[in-house]
């Protein structure tokens, strides 16, 4: 959804879905959407009990993410051809590579505003405060719980997103992603609607507009990726 005011560019962000021709299994795309209806149910309930513990009312966070953007990926890590690695560290101006665990995922925060992740092996870690890498476990039926980029805006910071990364363990891995986001034309940092005299910057401060700017600004991509005025 891109309820809100557009800007150039957005278009791209509102994916389509597509379902498999033939079902891997049958029932399969019935049970994608309850498993994806009870992942949107616990998301928002972490992040309104985080807005409740900081003394923000639900309306004030649940009313951007009203016909929100929210995402479910299955994901899959195949293990890398050859002797290829990613590490934690990038190569230096000299081409000389990095340092520390093989990798692969590198270090990031999720745009979103939370993020529940399931783990099939083990190798994903979480970053404390005080730089230190964790294991997450991989536990039977469970999710772990990653706060993003997107509650940490709406709460000045007050909740950080969480940084997190994946270990390459040596062979090919699983997991299934829930991304709860807000609509794309969602302001995040100003809740009051702006006057007629600033329309022509209402896209200014929105999810896509931090969208567009974060994927602007991947390697490769200024040239596929318009950056947001």
């Amino acid at each position: 959804p891109t309820a809100g005011p557009a800007m150039p560019g957005m278009e791209i962000l509102a994916e389509t879905n597509i379902w498999p021709d033939v079902e891997p299994v049958p029932c399969w795309q019935r049970e994608m959407r309850a498993y994806y209806g009870q992942m949107e149910r616990l998301a928002t309930a972490v992040m309104l009990s985080l807005g409740r513990s900081l003394g923000i009312g639900d309306g004030v966070l649940s009313s951007r993410f009203g016909g929100g953007n929210s995402t479910l990926r299955l994901l899959n890590y195949p293990r890398p051809p050859g002797d290829m690695q990613i590490f934690d560290e990038l190569p230096d101006a000299e081409g000389r590579a990095g340092e520390g665990p093989s990798l692969a995922a590198g270090r990031h925060t999720d745009a979103a505003g939370v993020s529940l992740l399931w783990q099939r092996q083990p190798g994903l870690q979480a970053q404390c405060a005080e730089g230190v890498w964790r294991d997450v476990p991989a536990i039977d039926n469970c999710v772990s719980v990653h706060l993003g980029d997107v509650l940490e805006i709406m709460t000045d910071g007050r909740v950080p997103a969480t940084p997190h990364r994946v270990l390459d363990l040596g062979g090919g891995r699983q997991s299934i992603g829930f991304f709860l986001e807000p609509a794309l034309g969602a302001r995040l940092s100003t809740p009051e609607p702006l006057s007629a005299s600033r329309e022509a910057e209402a896209g200014r401060g929105t999810y896509a507009w931090h969208l567009l700017r974060r994927l602007n600004g991947y390697d490769g991509n200024a040239d596929l990726v318009p950056y947001p005025e």
